[in-house]
C-alpha cells in the first residue's frame, strides 16, 4: 500500500547510503531507496505531489540547500561542497564548468520524498547570464523556494526571479539563508525590505535563535506557529530536538506571532475574525491560512536558517508539504484553434483520463542523444506512445510533426532511471524525440490539437564573432553551434551577410565563454573577438506619425524598374523600459479598390520584415515601428516583386536619414559586492562608465552598490573591480532598459562600422 511504501522507503535509507556511496563514480548512480521510491511513485496520489524550484540572486546559496535538502530527504549519503573543493561537488552542479567555477549554469531536476510526499525538485541558476534557465522551469512548476541572502537581502537578481515568479502565477515560500553569517542583518529588515520591493504580502514564522552577534552563530529556530524552539543535533543536524522557548525570548516571539496573524488576517476569514476579537488562532489554524494564502498567492511564509550550517532545512521540507500547492491545485491553460484560425484558451485538468496534453520545457544533448524534460498537465505520457509536436505557442495541426516515444526516463541530475510512464502533474525526460524548447506533446490521435501557453525567452544582449583556429573546423563548428542554440533558445549563431564573419550572441560574456568551453572540450578550439552589444535602430516618430510617397524608378536599357508607394510610419507604443527586447512590428495594408496587386503588397511587406530584423544604420533590428500602406502605382511592363522590394527598403532609409534615426542601447542594472574600504573607488568606476547610482547598502564588512550603466561600458569592468578589491570583488548585471545612444557617439558607432565593411570589401 501507499503508507506501507512511504514507511519502507524511510527506513531503508539508511541502508542503502554505503551503495549510494560507492557507485558515485557509476553513470547510474541509483541506490535501493530510489529503485523502491520509483516503484511507490506510480501509486503516490496527486495531492501528496510536489513540483517545485528552488531559485535565488548568485551566491545565496541556493544549491547549497538543494543539497542539504537531498541528504536529508535521503537522496544522497554526504553532502557536497557547491565549489567542487573535495573533487566531488554538489550533486546539482553536474557539468565540469559549474564545479569549476562555482556556480550553477544549467538548471537541474532530481526527485525524492519527504515524510508521506513525493518532490519533483529542480535547481535553477543565480547569474543573469543564465535567466532562461529559471524562466522555463518556473513556467512548469506548482511552487517555488525563493532563498534570499542574509547578508545582501533582496539583490537584482532576486528582483528578477521574483517577478518570473509572478509572470507564470508561481506560489512561493521564502527561506532567508546564511544567518551564520557575522554581517547578516536582522531579519525583520530583510522581511521589510521583501515587502517593500518585491511588494510581497510576506510575514516570518521563524526567528533566529542567536546569530550573527552570537559567538556560537546560529543556535537554533523559533518557530511561532507552534511556539516552539527547534535545535539541530546529531551529525549534520540530522537531529530535530523541540523544547520550550527560553522565557527571555518569549515575548520577541509573541510579538512576531501577531505580526504573522495581522499578515493572514486579510487572507482568511477565519483568522481575521479572531484577529479583530483579539483572539489567538490555532496553530491549525493559522497553518490553513497560510497554505489558503500561499497558494492564491496573496501569502508568502518567512522560513529562516543556513543551509551550510544544517540549520532550518527540515522545518523548510515540512513547510513545502503543508503550504506549497499538488498539481490539481493550480490552474493551467492550453490554446486551441478552431475551423477558422481563431485562437481560444482552454482549461488543462490533472485527470489521467484525458487527452495528453504535454510540454517540453527544457532539453539537453546527453550523448549526442536528445533527452527533453517533460511536463505533463493532463492524460499520461506512455513508452511506445506516438505524439504530434505542437511548435511553441502555436496550435495549428499544419505545423505539427509526428513523433514515437522510444524512451522515457525520470531525472536525477546527469543519472536516469527508465520508467513505462509519465502521469499528469510529473515532471520526467522523453529520450531521442526531435522536438524544441516550448513543443506542446499531445497524442497522435486527438481530434484536436491542444499548444501549452509560451515560455518567455528574452533577447540576446551581446556578440562577439569567433574564427576557428583549424579553417576545415568551420562545418563541425556549425553543426555544434546549432545544437546549442536548440538547447539554449538564449543563444544564437549568426553569420554576417556582407563580411561572412561567424559569430555567436547571448546574455552576458560569461554565458558565450561556456559555450565556447564546450566548444574546446568537444576539440574545437576557436578565438574571440572583442564583445559588442546589440544596439537597436529607432525612429523618433512624432504622434502623429511619418507620411511618405516614395518612387523608385530605374531605366537602363531593356526592361526597366518602377514602383510607387505612399503610407505612412508610427512608432509603436513600446517604451524604451520594456523588459520585453524582442523586435516588434506591425504592417497594416490599407489599399482598397486593387490599387496595387495582391503580390505586390505581398512583396512590400516582406521587404518591410527584412528591414525590421535588420535596420538601414546599422544592421541591427529596429525598435517597434508600424508601416501603413495606403496607396501606390505601377507601370505595366517595368514593375515587379522586386521592384516594390527595392522601393520599400529604400524608403525606409530615406526616412531615417531624413528624420535622424538613432541607435538604442540596452542599461544594466549592475550590482557590486565588495569590500567596504572599495566604496569610493567603485563609485568613482560608474560613473566614469557613465553609470546612474541608485543604491549604496554599507555593511560592517562589504558593502553593495547598485547602479544603471549602459551595456557597452561595462566590458573589462571584473578585471578593474578586482583591482580596486583586492581580488575579492565581484558583480551581477540584469537589464533594465533601453536608452538613446548620444548622437555623436551613434554617429561613430555607426562610421565605425562602415569603415569595418569597407576594409573587408
Amino acid at each position: 500500500s501507499y503508507s506501507f511504501c512511504t514507511l519502507l522507503v524511510i527506513k531503508m535509507r539508511r541502508f542503502a547510503r554505503p551503495l549510494w556511496g560507492a557507485s558515485q563514480g557509476m553513470a547510474l548512480r541509483l541506490s535501493v531507496p530510489v529503485r523502491i521510491c520509483v516503484r511507490w511513485m506510480t501509486d503516490v496520489p496527486t495531492e501528496k505531489m510536489r513540483n517545485f524550484g528552488v531559485s535565488a540572486h548568485i551566491d545565496s546559496g541556493k544549491t547549497t540547500l538543494t543539497e542539504r535538502i537531498l541528504f536529508y530527504t535521503g537522496k544522497i549519503s554526504k553532502m557536497h561542497e557547491v565549489n567542487g573543493k573535495d573533487g566531488v561537488g554538489a550533486v546539482m552542479d553536474s557539468m565540469k564548468q559549474e564545479r569549476e567555477r562555482g556556480i550553477t549554469i544549467k538548471s537541474a531536476a532530481t526527485f525524492s520524498t519527504w515524510k508521506d510526499c513525493w518532490l519533483n525538485i529542480i535547481d535553477t541558476p543565480g547569474h543573469i547570464d543564465f535567466t532562461v534557465e529559471v524562466e522555463r522551469s518556473l513556467r512548469v512548476l506548482d511552487g517555488a523556494i525563493l532563498v534570499v541572502c542574509a547578508v545582501g537581502g533582496v539583490q537584482s537578481q532576486t528582483i528578477t526571479v521574483d517577478r518570473q515568479m509572478k509572470r507564470y502565477n508561481v506560489p512561493r515560500v521564502i527561506f532567508i539563508n546564511k544567518l551564520d553569517r557575522k554581517e547578516a542583518k536582522d531579519v525583520e529588515n530583510t522581511v521589510l525590505e521583501i515587502r517593500e520591493k518585491l511588494g510581497l504580502n510576506a510575514a516570518l514564522i521563524q526567528i533566529p535563535h542567536g546569530y550573527g552577534h552570537s559567538p556560537l552563530g546560529v543556535e537554533g529556530i523559533i518557530d511561532v506557529v507552534k511556539m516552539k524552539l527547534l535545535k539541530f543535533t546529531g551529525p549534520n543536524g540530522t537531529e530535530v530536538v523541540e523544547s520550550d522557548i527560553p522565557a527571555e525570548l518569549k515575548e520577541k516571539a509573541a510579538a512576531i506571532r501577531l505580526k504573522l496573524v495581522e499578515a493572514l488576517a486579510d487572507v482568511d476569514e477565519t483568522v481575521g475574525d479572531k484577529y479583530l476579537e483579539e483572539e489567538d488562532p490555532t496553530a491549525e489554524e493559522i497553518n490553513a491560512a497560510i497554505r489558503k494564502g500561499t497558494i492564491e498567492r496573496k501569502f508568502c511564509a518567512v522560513y529562516v536558517g543556513s543551509a551550510k550550517g544544517n540549520i532550518g532545512v527540515q522545518p523548510l521540507l515540512d513547510g513545502v508539504n503543508m503550504y506549497l500547492p499538488n498539481p490539481s491545485e493550480i490552474e493551467n491553460k492550453g490554446i486551441v484553434v478552431d475551423k477558422d484560425g481563431v485562437e481560444s484558451d482552454v482549461i488543462l485538468y490533472n485527470d489521467p483520463k484525458k487527452d495528453l496534453v504535454a510540454m517540453a520545457f527544457k532539453l539537453e544533448m546527453r550523448e549526442n542523444r536528445q533527452m527533453s524534460y517533460v511536463r505533463v498537465y493532463q492524460g499520461v505520457l506512455k513508452k511506445g506512445d506516438t505524439v504530434r509536436l505542437a511548435p511553441r505557442g502555436s496550435a495549428n495541426w499544419k505545423e505539427a510533426k509526428t513523433a514515437r516515444v522510444t524512451n522515457l526516463v525520470r531525472v536525477h541530475s546527469d543519472s536516469v532511471e527508465p520508467i513505462d510512464k509519465i502521469r499528469c502533474g510529473e515532471i520526467c525526460a522523453v529520450e531521442g524525440v526531435d522536438c524544441h524548447s516550448g513543443d506542446t506533446l499531445v497524442n497522435a490521435m486527438q481530434k484536436t490539437l491542444v499548444s501549452c501557453e509560451s515560455i518567455f525567452v528574452p533577447d540576446p544582449v551581446i556578440t562577439i564573432q569567433i574564427t576557428p583556429k583549424d579553417p576545415g573546423q568551420m562545418q563541425t563548428i556549425i553543426g555544434a553551434l546549432k545544437k546549442f542554440e536548440k538547447e539554449d533558445p538564449t543563444f544564437k549563431m549568426g553569420v554576417d551577410q556582407e563580411t561572412r564573419d561567424l559569430s555567436i550572441s547571448g546574455m552576458g560574456e560569461l554565458h558565450l565563454d561556456v559555450f565556447v568551453q564546450r566548444l574546446a572540450e568537444q576539440g574545437i578550439i576557436v578565438s574571440t573577438g572583442a564583445p559588442f552589444v546589440q544596439f537597436r535602430e529607432y525612429l523618433p516618430c512624432p504622434e502623429e506619425g511619418i507620411d511618405f510617397d516614395y518612387r523608385h524608378k530605374k531605366q537602363s536599357g531593356g526592361r526597366g524598374q518602377f514602383a510607387q508607394l505612399s503610407g505612412s510610419l508610427h512608432k509603436l507604443d513600446i517604451p524604451l523600459t520594456s523588459k520585453d527586447t524582442s523586435p516588434k512590428s506591425v504592417f497594416d495594408n490599407q489599399i482598397v479598390g486593387g490599387i496595387l496587386p495582391e503580390n505586390y503588397c505581398k512583396s512590400i511587406k516582406k521587404a518591410f520584415d527584412e528591414v525590421m530584423v535588420a535596420g538601414p544604420l546599422l544592421g541591427a533590428p529596429v525598435w517597434g515601428l508600424k508601416m501603413t500602406l495606403t496607396g501606390g502605382q505601377t507601370h505595366e511592363v517595368d514593375s515587379s516583386d522586386f521592384a516594390f522590394n527595392i522601393a520599400t527598403k529604400d524608403m525606409i532609409k530615406e526616412v531615417f536619414e531624413k528624420n535622424k534615426a538613432t541607435l538604442i542601447e540596452p542599461v544594466m542594472i549592475v550590482e557590486t559586492t565588495a569590500p567596504s574600504f572599495a566604496n569610493s573607488d567603485i563609485m568613482a568606476a560608474m560613473n566614469q562608465r557613465g553609470g546612474d547610482l541608485k543604491e549604496i547598502k554599507n555593511g560592517a564588512i562589504e558593502s553593495i552598490i547598485t547602479a544603471e550603466v549602459p551595456l557597452r561600458r561595462m566590458f573589462g569592468f571584473i578585471s578593474e573591480l578586482r583591482s580596486m578589491t583586492k581580488g575579492v570583488g565581484d558583480f551581477s548585471m540584469e537589464y533594465s532598459h533601453h536608452v538613446e545612444v548620444p548622437h555623436y557617439e551613434a554617429v561613430e558607432i555607426i562610421s565605425d562600422r562602415q569603415r569595418e565593411l569597407a576594409k573587408r570589401a
